[in-house]
């Protein structure tokens, strides 16, 4: 059994007329590889082995409203995304309520609004004293894609006795990309950092990305300095280790859909598409090659994101003398390797 607090909200959607519409077109494009990276795991499987799936308890606390609008949303989300739960009216807080301390020090970890469009979802073991704490971020093919995918191995790594924090981050289709999704991540990196030691929990951090989720976590992992310095929460972003599920790390083979992500072409912002580059980062030597082993785990049967797609940045890593390795995982396709009966034990293994 665990406990689960979520610190998250949900909204309503812009009309779709206010949608960038080379965004839209872009969104419109790639639909196939969407429907292909959105998928999750099987709810069913979060009672797989050693685990007890459904979470015992729940609150929701809504994020701070942003300080500038937010751009505009499509009126009616990719049907491969669901929507996010709505928060409860016994605990959130109104919009009257007075804004949380601007002080890091002063902060509750566990009741300060998390950063993204829906906040995060921290999953408690029955006693979290000493646990690692293991921060997930969900795929989607950048374009969508919502935290609800891990959920089921965020309960798994719970019911193992770790803090499972899992992230939410702005899309394509919610105004994300460069450096606002980046930013998003690395501060709750941060934050999912001070819940562990707000609750107990040892100073073992595991970073866990799946399919583009991957990529944009270990973008942070290997130069979190670069991102999210303003961040309530003071800390490191870099993990303890980074585990990477099915995830797809070369940028220019997905090139239309960084073009849209990074607003615009290589050749126009050379140094935007490096410092999002993670071959790119291991071969230049970024602060974080090195610093932490990375173990990158991909099914033999993935058709989206192949054993080829890791194998060319665990050689890129290895060549900078950094400790990665890349496991496959024999019946395994690229939404499988979400479950918890395949990846839990794999994520906390040392």
């Amino acid at each position: 059994g665990h406990r689960a607090r979520r610190l998250g909200q949900s909204g309503s959607p812009y009309p779709l007329a206010m949608f960038p519409r080379h965004r839209l077109a872009v969104a419109t494009s790639v639909v196939l590889v969407l429907a292909a990276c959105t998928g999750s795991a099987s709810s069913n499987d979060a009672d797989g082995p050693g685990g007890t799936g459904t979470p015992t308890a729940s609150t929701t606390i809504a994020p701070a409203p942003p300080s500038s609008p937010p751009s505009p949303l499509p009126t009616t989300p990719p049907p491969t995304t669901p929507p996010p739960s709505p928060p409860s009216p016994t605990v959130a807080p109104s919009p009257a309520s007075p804004p949380p301390p601007t002080a890091a020090g002063d902060l509750d970890p566990l009741t300060t609004p998390g950063p993204g469009p829906v906040g995060l979802a921290v999953e408690l073991p029955d006693d979290p004293v000493g646990a690692p704490t293991v921060v997930l971020v969900h795929g989607g093919a950048w374009v969508a894609g919502s935290p609800d995918s891990l959920a089921p191995l965020a309960a798994g790594l719970a019911d193992r006795g770790a803090i499972a924090v899992n992230l939410s981050y702005s899309t394509l289709l919610q105004g994300g990309g460069h450096p606002t999704t980046f930013d998003e991540l690395a501060c709750g990196i941060r934050q999912a950092r001070a819940i562990g030691e707000e609750v107990g929990g040892s100073d073992e951090l595991v970073l866990v990305g799946h399919s583009a989720g991957a990529h944009l976590a270990v973008v942070v992992a290997l130069d979190e300095a670069a991102w999210g310095q303003d961040c309530l929460f003071d800390g490191s972003a870099a993990p303890d280790r980074f585990v990477g599920l099915a995830g797809f790390y070369d940028i220019d083979a997905v090139d239309v859909l960084m073009r849209a992500f990074l607003g615009g072409v290589r050749t126009e912002l050379p140094d935007v598409w490096a410092s999002v580059d993670p071959q790119a980062l291991a071969r230049e030597g970024a602060p974080g090659v090195g610093a932490f082993p990375v173990s990158l785990f991909v099914g033999d049967m993935d058709t989206v994101a192949p054993e080829r797609v890791s194998r060319g940045l665990a050689d890129e890593l290895v060549a900078a003398g950094a400790d990665a390795t890349v496991d496959l995982l024999p019946g395994v396709d690229h939404f499988q390797i979400m479950a918890p009966s395949v990846s839990a034990d794999l994520v906390l293994a040392d």
